[in-house]
């Protein structure tokens, strides 16, 4: 995290947070309020006669069951030295229909922050991490850019209400993978699978969020004394070798580096400017904040390191390198 200045000596910044950070939903399903429960138990690419979305249909119930052991689970991260917790609001949970917010849902996330205060854990929140209410999934989600100031009305009645209690706000988790995964591998909600138009007008139109986000929060009470910013990763793909059968693969992760990797984002944090490219057809999408560069208090980023992929486009790894998870 960034600090007000450099100490002498160890070269660290002041407030310098080690810490761990989950997404709630990953943590604690919502039992079919969220984009990605409906989406984890339908079947793909058609509702009826596809496959099943999770690998050996296994069920998400409860993951981790963070939602009811997040006091063993915040224990656990004090114990390993952090001063710090990342984790997200679930939009889904507190506003299961649109208008209608869970004031039981809302409590349970005060009991997090309370027991985070209690074990000294600075909180940093998502607003967004990939998941969102159904209802705002079948208004289109952030397909189409009139339900940005949906977005920024969930984020305004979420500040207002703990506002007090956190500083660091991140609007959004890593735009690109959820465009990429939505609308053009479909792993995940809506699941479209080549949709190339569609995920870089839902990537432009979260970057656009994030501005109006942003500019709606720092208006509010509290809102200059919050520190705002934006999640993105970054990931570059690679062919594993060079000979004339990793002619694709390397096309192929070229493509995937510019639509999932870092590039558009970085590009657009630093000018204001967003362009979309397709293959042989080019340039599709572009557009220029007129305010120029967009407001960030601070620049979040999940390094992934790098993608082999192998002749036939699968996961790969360097000879004589190890296969990882990763």
């Amino acid at each position: 995290m960034p600090g007000k200045k450099q100490e002498e000596g160890n070269g660290l910044a002041d407030r310098f947070l080690k810490g761990v950070g989950i997404a709630t939903w990953q943590n604690a399903a919502d039992d079919g309020l969220s984009n990605w429960s409906r989406f984890a138990y339908q079947r793909w690419p058609f509702s009826k006669l596809g496959i099943s979305t999770t690998r050996g249909k296994h069920k998400v119930g409860k993951s981790c069951n963070f939602w009811e052991r997040y006091k063993e689970d915040l224990k656990l991260t004090k114990d390993l030295g952090s001063t710090s917790f990342r984790f997200s609001f679930e939009w889904a949970r507190i506003e299961p229909t649109r208008g209608h917010y869970d004031a039981a849902a809302i409590q349970r996330f005060h009991d997090i922050l309370d027991t985070m205060e209690e074990l000294g854990l600075e909180p940093n929140v998502t607003l967004h991490h990939f998941t969102h209410p159904t209802w705002f999934e079948d208004l289109g989600g952030f397909r189409k850019e009139e339900n940005i100031p949906l977005f920024v009305e969930w984020a305004q009645f979420m500040f207002r209400t703990f506002h007090k209690r956190i500083k660091l706000w991140a609007t959004f988790n890593e735009p690109t993978c959820y465009s990429f995964l939505a609308y053009i591998v479909g792993m995940a909600p809506p699941g479209h699978i080549f949709n190339l138009i569609g995920s870089g007008q839902t990537m432009l139109n979260i970057l656009k969020a994030h501005t109006a986000t942003y500019k709606a929060l720092k208006a509010m009470p509290g809102g200059q004394e919050a520190q705002i910013g934006l999640v993105n990763h970054h990931i570059t793909f690679t062919a594993a070798g060079e000979g004339r059968l990793h002619k694709v693969a390397s096309w192929m992760a070229e493509w995937l580096t510019y639509w999932w990797g870092w590039d558009i984002v970085d590009h657009w944090m630093h000018t204001g400017e967003f362009e979309w490219k397709l293959p042989v057809v080019g340039t599709w999408i572009t557009w220029k904040d007129p305010e120029g560069k967009p407001p960030c208090d601070w620049w979040g980023i999940n390094f992934y390191s790098r993608c082999v992929l192998s002749w036939y486009l699968q996961p790969a790894c360097f000879p004589n390198d190890v296969m990882t998870d990763m």
